[in-house]
């Protein structure tokens, strides 16, 4: 993962108004907070936005993040950036470098520092050269800013950024705001083949599969690499895509290869293009396992890390660096998402990443990656949650499990957003009021209520693919009253309420509120009109729109009427069925687990000396 997307980033809860077209701003490295594009946010299931005009002011990011983007909204983008669009992307850097002198003092600053740096030689015109480079980074973020401002396409848009008008001008100077926030340099201790014992076996075995499927026809791959890392898992990856195609007798240069190395450092971002690789130091703040240098010594006698002028430096092989292609992407910005989710990738490396996100932003990846929507069959590697296959079409069998009892809800729930929430004070668990906790929690109808939510929670926590029946007429009067409040219900596995409200603006229901276990249909009805238009009036207004549709190869085709959380990172569905309604978290047959288990590479702890006072001993 790449090291800008790890370290101590600080992110805002909610983005503030702007005026501009496009604005991102940031202080220095470390500790830093990042204030993600204003552009229009892109429709999401329960509602829309209409496109603006062309260069108009664009309106703030929607609170609205938890809602799970529509698999059918994942449709295939356009091809790689073509040259004019590379060298317009280009010209747009250059003249914002131009018109912004610390913009282009920071980048130049940072390419001094850069540890690729000594082998670059004499640079006549740095600022030339980065904008160069940085132009095909760029592509992706132009295509968001189009899509959303309303342009005809990324070129249009380009181009309206190059001219004069007053908006085009005020989205220059963002953009001055974005190139020195993703100036400051990273740390590059990141390795080669990290973590491998956990996915490398699993990796070759599905790329062997993967290259006979396609070596009668499409001979392509693409690949996903989410955290750029200063090149190491792009080129990780690039060397085990080389060894799989060996394997099965094909020969490398005749295929289409496509490794996207996705960052919003942009140093790391050179470096993965230039192919650049350092061999990693601690520094006395990491520990690099001695198989790095094993994996380091067996790349340079394969040819495929070539000796620089630097010392400790090396460079990937030329046919092998072609295959990478750096995105910039701030990925706590959910629209710069569609780089990623609106393409149909073979894998997808995202190692080390979501933990580090603000929660809503990582929810959307995660719902996203785990939902298997995102290729015909892929593979899916989050080193701290899970390996495993996934399949839209369904029909695939697990390989392994989802490790001991309960574990892989609890992984979900330490790896999504975690970090970055923290620091955002962001969090999923609900709250009520004081009252509602001292007597409507009390009554008979929310304790049962309560109890099958409890019940609920450990269903899921036993098997992710747990589906159970709810009952319609809770449902459908919880749709009634979000429907007639104008506001979003959310459901929630919280024991703690019965109805409350979430931390983004939601009206929080226990999902207890809408089981057959819970007892007294009546009475819970009578709960929840009474407790709903309480929270609702409280409630950020979010009219409905249409449900999203949904399938599930054990209930056939439905529609997803309303969403919910168990933990950070695990979105429920209430879908309705042709047989009837169910709630739901993981589809089975469409993700295919190989193991969650955790490779941690640190030397062993030393042992805790023995307690000498009594009292409670804590492990971790």
């Amino acid at each position: 993962m790449a090291p800008a997307l790890r370290e101590g980033r600080r992110y805002p809860r909610v983005m503030r108004p702007w005026t501009l077209t496009l604005v991102l701003a940031a202080l220095p490295v470390h500790a830093q907070t990042v204030r993600t594009a204003a552009v229009r946010a892109p429709a999401l299931p329960g509602g829309g936005n209409a496109a603006a005009a062309p260069g108009a002011g664009l309106a703030e990011l929607p609170r609205d993040l938890f809602r799970s983007p529509a698999g059918a909204a994942n449709g295939v983008l356009p091809a790689p950036a073509a040259p004019a669009l590379r060298s317009l992307s280009a010209q747009v850097v250059a003249k914002v470098l131009a018109e912004d002198p610390g913009a282009s003092a920071s980048l130049v600053s940072s390419l001094e520092a850069a540890p690729f740096r000594p082998d670059l030689g004499d640079i006549a015109d740095p600022q030339a050269w980065l904008a160069e480079r940085l132009g095909e980074a760029f592509v992706p973020y132009f295509e968001t800013y189009a899509a959303e401002v309303g342009h005809a396409d990324a070129e249009a848009g380009m181009r309206f950024l190059l001219g004069t008008d007053p908006s085009a001008v005020e989205t220059r100077r963002g953009l001055g705001r974005v190139l020195r926030a993703g100036s400051a340099r990273s740390e590059s201790w990141t390795y080669l083949y990290r973590d491998a014992k956990l996915w490398q076996k699993r990796l070759e075995e599905y790329l062997d599969g993967r290259i006979a499927e396609k070596r009668g026809g499409s001979r392509d791959l693409h690949i996903q690499s989410v955290g750029a890392a200063y090149g190491a898992e792009p080129y990780t990856l690039a060397m085990l895509t080389e060894d799989a195609l060996k394997r099965a007798g094909e020969d490398p240069k005749a295929w289409s290869v496509r490794i996207d190395a996705a960052d919003l450092s942009l140093m790391s971002l050179i470096s993965a293009r230039e192919g650049y690789y350092r061999d990693p130091q601690g520094n006395g703040r990491y520990f690099i396992p001695p198989s790095t240098d094993a994996a380091l010594k067996r790349e340079r006698e394969a040819g495929r890390l070539l000796p620089t002028r630097a010392p400790g430096l090396y460079r990937l092989r030329p046919d092998l660096r072609e295959w990478v292609r750096p995105l910039y992407l701030d990925l706590n910005d959910p629209r710069q998402h569609r780089a990623l989710t609106a393409r149909t990738p073979d894998v997808v490396f995202a190692n080390y990443v979501l933990t580090h996100l603000r929660l809503g932003p990582a929810v959307r990846l995660a719902e996203h990656w785990l939902s298997g929507l995102w290729s015909d069959h892929g593979f899916l590697g989050m080193a701290q949650t899970l390996v495993a296959e996934v399949s839209k079409g369904g029909g695939l069998t697990a390989k392994g499990k989802l490790g001991g009892e309960g574990s892989f809800l609890r992984r979900v729930s330490l790896t999504v957003g975690a970090i970055g929430a923290a620091y955002a004070g962001e969090s999923s668990e609900p709250w009520a009021r004081l009252r509602d906790f001292l007597f409507a929690n009390r009554s008979g109808a929310a304790r049962a209520a309560r109890r099958a939510t409890a019940a609920y929670r450990e269903s899921i926590r036993k098997d992710p693919f747990h589906a159970e029946a709810l009952e319609p007429a809770a449902l459908a009067a919880l749709e009634r009253l979000a429907a007639a409040h104008g506001v979003r219900a959310e459901l929630t596995t919280s024991d703690s309420i019965a109805v409350g409200m979430t931390r983004d603006g939601a009206v929080a229901v226990g999902v207890g509120m809408l089981l057959p276990s819970a007892g007294s249909l009546e009475r819970r009805l009578a709960l929840l009109e009474r407790l709903f238009p309480a929270y609702a009036a409280k409630a950020e207004k979010s009219p409905r729109g249409p449900p999203a549709a949904f399938s599930d190869p054990r209930f056939g085709e439905g529609t997803v009427s309303i969403f919910g959380t168990a933990v950070e990172g695990a979105r429920l569905k209430a879908a309705v069925f042709p047989d009837g309604p169910r709630l739901l978290w993981l589809v089975p047959g469409r993700l295919a687990p190989i193991s969650d288990a955790y490779v941690d590479e640190q030397p062993p702890a030393p042992p805790r000396p023995p307690s000498s006072g009594g009292g409670i001993t804590v492990r971790f």
